[in-house]
């Protein structure tokens, strides 16, 4: 069946480069932890949260340990996350899973080519895993592959037929000779979306002929648990409170402490369903940000700014703040 994907055993392979990984990706947010929605289109909660953990010796692909995945809510899941610069050559993404009880798990990708400004193509597999390691490699599966809105996240209507990764790469690039069809390929691997426990280890990024495999180890000795100074703050204000429909509206603020580089992510708030992801920013060095988006219909704007969970801390979102976006004015009559 086309998006889905059964995942068997593979032998071990040889990486270029091999880094080991405690806590934070030292590439990150390239290289991260992911906590996203399991079905429909790919967004993060705001409310959900991760837990890691870490397995003991004789539970692991490579090194001693290996980590433990948890989210706090079903239909939420957690994996890792991986950015390439572009997919025109060798671009492969494989991680090594497993679930005492059994698990079952969504990789998607997200292919933005530089001709399309406005949108970008999502492509999604769903798979299982049992309680042996085995690997998700994403050159392997066939996606549903959808076209999205960068604006809002939502389907345009447009499909291409299901294909594996590099097929849908090659049927784009010959539909559209002379355009440029290169771009940055994101790619989540997500599991435990019944909010199960999934091991995770050896994460392996192949690019341009370049390998990397990630050893996810337990650190030396084990943190201390946070305390309630050790939770980061979040603080949002608007520029300006009233606007017109159609002008752009400023959120700005800052994350304390520090984490420079971690996306920070704008909601407004709506009276039923998931709120609506209307920007985002990264955080620069002293931890500051500014989103700023256009305000397209009149009425109050509730807006928050979310910051994702790590190392065992769940999300932190701020204060909301209000924008009240009135009419546009209506133009003066012609006297002749």
């Amino acid at each position: 069946m086309a998006g889905a994907l059964s995942l068997t055993p593979s032998p071990a392979r040889a990486a270029n480069t091999l880094v080991t990984v405690t806590d934070t990706f030292p590439d990150a947010p390239i290289t991260k932890v992911d906590v996203a929605s399991c079905a429909g289109s790919y967004y993060t909660a705001p409310g959900a949260s991760v837990s890691r953990g870490y397995s003991g010796t004789g539970s692991q692909v490579l090194g001693s340990s290996a980590w433990t995945l948890q989210t706090s809510a079903s239909g939420v899941g957690a994996g890792l996350f991986h950015q390439f610069p572009s997919i025109d050559q060798t671009t492969v993404m494989g991680v090594h899973l497993r679930s005492d009880t059994g698990s079952t798990g969504v990789v998607r990708v997200f292919f933005h080519p530089v001709r399309e400004t406005t949108t970008f193509w999502e492509g999604k597999a769903s798979f299982a895993v049992g309680a042996s390691w085995t690997e998700l490699n994403t050159a392997s599966p066939t996606f549903t592959w959808t076209q999205r809105k960068l604006s809002d996240n939502t389907a345009t209507g447009t499909v291409a037929p299901d294909a594996t990764l590099m097929a849908f790469a090659l049927n784009y690039f010959q539909a559209h000779v002379g355009d440029d069809v290169n771009g940055p390929l994101g790619v989540s691997v997500l599991a435990g979306c019944a909010a199960d426990k999934v091991y995770v280890d050896d994460l392996i990024v192949s690019h341009d002929f370049q390998t990397t495999t990630y050893d996810l180890e337990a650190p030396p000795s084990a943190p201390a648990p946070p305390s309630a100074t050790q939770a980061p703050t979040v603080t949002a204000k608007v520029r300006k409170a009233k606007v017109t429909a159609g002008k752009k509206v400023t959120v700005s603020g800052t994350v304390a402490p520090a984490q420079p580089g971690v996306t920070v992510t704008l909601f407004a708030k709506v009276k039923s369903g998931q709120d609506k992801k209307v920007g985002s920013a990264v955080l620069s060095s002293a931890g500051t940000y500014t989103v700023t988006f256009k305000a397209r219909k009149p009425g109050t704007l509730s807006l928050y700014v979310a910051l994702p969970g790590s190392g065992g801390q769940g999300a932190v979102t701020s204060g909301q703040v209000t924008v009240k976006v009135k009419p546009k004015p209506k133009p003066k009559p012609q006297h002749h």
